[in-house]
């Protein structure tokens, strides 16, 4: 069974580094348009199904591929495969400082009894 990406599907999954091979090899599997890497879902799975193609690589395809994002893969990370952060620093709050004060309390010497 020939691929059936359209011309663009085709031009963006070059660009994100798949071969000639490698798209033809998923033709073969049935996966025929970008919807269809919604059924394979992972990179771990992506990485089964095409176990020449570069973790990064796999990483990309889906990325494009799936408007959310991968999939978190529920064993372990395949070897190579980027680890991205689920928090950004700079989405952490910012602490403005703040004037101290003294008290009287605060000021005095401690006494020991």
């Amino acid at each position: 069974m020939a691929t059936e990406f359209s011309l663009l599907e085709r031009t963006i999954l070059k660009a994100k580094s798949l071969t000639e091979e490698q798209l033809a090899a998923l033709g073969e599997m049935g996966v025929q348009g970008r919807d269809a890497f919604a059924e394979i879902g992972t990179v771990v799975t992506l990485l089964e199904l095409l176990s020449d193609l570069d973790p990064a690589v796999a990483t990309r395809v889906l990325e494009w591929a799936l408007p959310a994002g991968p999939a978190a893969p529920a064993g372990p990370a395949a070897p190579g495969a980027p680890i991205s952060p689920s928090w950004s620093i700079r989405r952490m709050p910012r602490f403005a400082p703040t004037a101290t004060t003294s008290s009287p309390r605060t000021t005095r010497p401690a006494t020991c009894v």
